[in-house]
């Protein structure tokens, strides 16, 4: 069987509205933690698993873990599902012979106290599935699906709070907690606290309301009051409980993952680590990112997948690997092949040593681009070429060492969307337009998006508010109306109808202004860099979903996410030059002079001829003979 399974820790559950006591049937879902579409296994040897996450300091009633399966309609009687919880099998159903709508299951499997004594549930699912009656007569006949719907979760009917935490408040929040902002214009200290909450708040899935009105009740209050430091929970006499955030000073403590450390009603001003990038060049061993001494089964196919954090590779990408492992022996001309993938790219394919044991292997990595981070994935596959059937190959393991390094370096100037998220250095220079800090709940929505998805420290940023402009050598975060000096953007929408044509006539683009449409762009000057991100109307910017991952320059949104996307430095097949961009309502004098060219030319040819005819004429009246000259 696979020993590859995906881990998706989910980083939080959306429980209760209020702290205290919960409403009978409360429900942390799959779809509450992002994944919308559920889970889904399409091989009879893989599984699923993930971790629901067990609110802290909190007593919870009636506890279960509830799975909604949908199965694939076509198995045979003995096809099965096992479900293991923390590890321990805990039961085993049948989903064979089922037809139309009897393909759903729903699996409830209570908790004991022991099971919620981490800060985790682990969930995994392994299906069986048997498609005919003689397998080795066909084989890889035994192909079904198990999806595990959204709706799956983790359900209890009550909670009450053991004892009075930051992090029971924290993970007991509702979808929409009430924020309220300090009074007036904020400095660029108390806006960097503001966007440390929206972050915090929009990572877990959701969504703050901001409150101006001090009368007003609020799950969370942003002070500038001396007397109110670091992070606290306030009582109100109605009963009411608020936790208080000081803008006097960074507050990591709010940042992850330390929120499951505050174990305790009231902390001290915390402070972040001023990050630096790193070196040129250097080698990161794999046990820093939780690979582990511990030998996988491998029959067919052995996975192992890790992420290398953003913070450890700002500015940089995985340039090799250099792997020691421990095989077992292949067939002649049955090599071991290792694959490593990076983001789902396939990076590199080696064949082992059929002799197996111990094994040393360098694998440069093929340059590919990719997001702020990077997630690796090594497969290793056993080939067979006698059929699983006819030549069943003996049950091993497979090992990979922590001594195992991986390789990076610096990256070059990026150009597309979904390559410069990793060019931002840890302390990002961001400028907004003078009048942000008046209102920064209007901003928001955006930054905490970009925030989130760029993988940036709040507190780290450098905010802007004033008529600065970006420095040599930084990749920035420009949010304000109109291009930097010096900097040129590939296509500009503050001049009114668009039109891009191909130089064999085809037009790609003939639009007035987008209304209610926002669009990021990459900046260029040299070697620097910079995000646009703009609405195109007066309003509060929208969250830019999805930009992050657009392979082009240039990507339109709407409030639902990414419209489309443009690379306007690729040439189209069979021409040498992009496509032209105009401006037919906003054009510069040059631009009138080159569309009325040929009218110049014809009223200046006509002006000539009239000047010649006159030159004749008077030849005429000066020879009265008639003769021409």
């Amino acid at each position: 069987m696979t020993y590859g399974v995906r881990l998706s820790l989910l980083a939080t559950v959306l429980f209760l509205p209020v702290l205290g006591a919960a409403h009978a049937e409360t429900a942390s879902t799959l779809a509450q933690q992002g994944l919308t579409d559920g889970l889904s296994i399409v091989d009879d040897a893989g599984s699923e698993s993930f971790y629901l996450r067990v609110p802290s300091d909190v007593t919870l009633a009636n506890p279960s873990v509830r799975l909604h399966l949908e199965v694939a309609p076509s198995l045979l009687r003995g096809s099965s599902v096992q479900v293991f919880i923390n590890g321990v099998p805990r039961t085993q159903i049948p989903i064979g012979e089922l037809a139309g709508t009897a393909t759903e299951r729903q699996v409830s499997l209570p908790l004991s106290p022991n099971d919620l004594k981490s800060r985790f549930i682990a969930v995994r699912v392994v299906p069986v599935f048997i498609g005919v009656a003689m397998p080795c007569i066909t084989e890889r006949a035994n192909r079904g699906y198990l999806r595990i719907l959204p709706d799956s979760g983790l359900l209890f009917d009550d909670a009450h709070t053991a004892r009075q935490t930051v992090r029971a408040f924290l993970s007991l929040l509702g979808p929409s907690p009430r924020v309220r902002l300090p009074g007036g214009a904020v400095t660029p200290q108390e806006f960097r606290t503001i966007l440390a909450v929206a972050s915090y708040l929009r990572s877990q899935g959701r969504q703050p309301v901001w409150q101006n009105d001090a009368s007003m009740p609020a799950d969370i209050v942003i002070s500038r009051d001396r007397s109110a430091r670091g992070l606290a929970l306030m009582h109100d006499p109605a009963g009411g409980t608020s936790l208080v955030v000081s803008t006097l000073a960074p507050q990591a403590l709010l940042l992850g993952p330390w929120t499951d450390l505050l174990a305790s009603d009231q902390f001290s001003s915390s402070t972040t680590p001023n990050q630096v990038d790193g070196p040129a060049s250097r080698a990161l061993t794999l046990a820093q990112f939780g690979v582990t001494a511990e030998a996988v089964p491998l029959d067919g196919r052995a996975t192992w997948t890790f992420s290398l954090p953003p913070e450890t590779m700002r500015r940089r990408q995985p340039d090799g690997l250099h792997l020691n492992l421990v095989v077992p022996p292949s067939l002649p001309g049955n090599p071991l092949l290792l694959h490593v993938f990076d983001n789902g790219s396939l990076r590199n394919v080696v064949a082992l040593p059929e002799l197996g044991g111990p094994v040393s292997v360098n694998l440069p990595l093929v340059e590919a681009n990719g997001p702020i981070s990077d997630s690796l994935r090594l497969v290793l596959v056993r080939q067979n070429d006698t059929g699983n059937c006819q030549g069943t190959l003996a049950h091993s393991w497979a090992q990979i060492l922590p001594s195992s390094t991986v390789t990076t370096k610096g990256i070059a100037p990026a150009d597309t969307l979904d390559t410069i998220g990793r060019s931002f250095e840890a302390r990002a220079p961001v400028y907004l337009p003078p009048d942000a800090l008046r209102d920064p709940a209007a901003w928001m929505p955006l930054l905490s998006g970009v925030v989130n998805d760029l993988r940036l420290n709040p507190y780290n940023l450098t905010i802007h508010a004033d008529t600065s402009v970006p420095a040599p050598g930084q990749t920035f975060l420009w949010l304000r109306p109109e291009t930097p000096d010096g900097f040129s953007a590939p296509i500009r929408f503050d001049q009114g109808r668009i039109r891009i044509v191909e130089s064999n006539g085809n037009i790609l683009l003939d639009s007035p202004p987008l209304p209610t449409i926002e669009f990021a762009t990459v900046l260029r000057r040299g070697g620097d860099r910079g995000l646009w991100i703009k609405s195109d109307v007066d309003a509060a910017a929208i969250r830019p979903l999805g930009f992050d991952t657009a392979p082009g320059d240039l990507v339109l949104m709407d409030r639902n996410g990414q419209i489309t996307s443009i690379d306007t430095r690729v040439f189209p097949a069979g021409t040498d030059r992009a496509p032209a961009v105009s401006y037919p309502e906003s054009q510069s004098w040059l631009d009138r002079v080159q569309n009325a060219r040929l009218w110049v030319l014809g009223g200046g040819l006509f002006a000539l001829t009239l000047i010649f005819l006159s030159i004749l004429d008077k030849l005429r009246r000066h020879h009265p003979d008639g003769r021409d000259s």
